[in-house]
């Protein structure tokens, strides 16, 4: 089954894909009636955001990465944890690559 689009929110909420953006995003000059009705159509026929579609819009994947030599290491397991909860916290997410260099295990 396909994802619902946000044109499939708005043909089912009755109003412009322009609105249910609005609506959806909270930015623009949309009423709080309207507002409240987008969501609770988006919310009932499981529409999901694109994220992807989202980060080309906005110019910023709010992603970021992080290279360690080994990440089987307590030291970088504990590090790559704690800058993964900071970063979530903020709305960012993070990519983890292990280079396997370095400090041995």
């Amino acid at each position: 089954m396909p994802a619902v689009t946000l044109n499939d929110v708005a043909i089912a909420a009755g109003v412009s894909v322009g609105t249910a953006s609005r609506a959806m995003t909270g930015r623009g000059r949309v009423s709080a009636e309207t507002i409240e009705h987008v969501r609770a159509v988006a919310s009932g026929l499981g529409y999901t955001p694109n994220v992807i579609g989202q980060a080309l819009r906005r110019g910023s994947s709010n992603t970021l990465g992080m290279v360690v030599p080994h990440i089987e290491n307590p030291f970088f397991a504990e590090l790559i944890r704690a800058v993964e909860s900071g970063l979530h916290d903020k709305g960012y997410q993070l990519i983890v690559a292990d280079s396997h260099t370095g400090w041995a295990c």
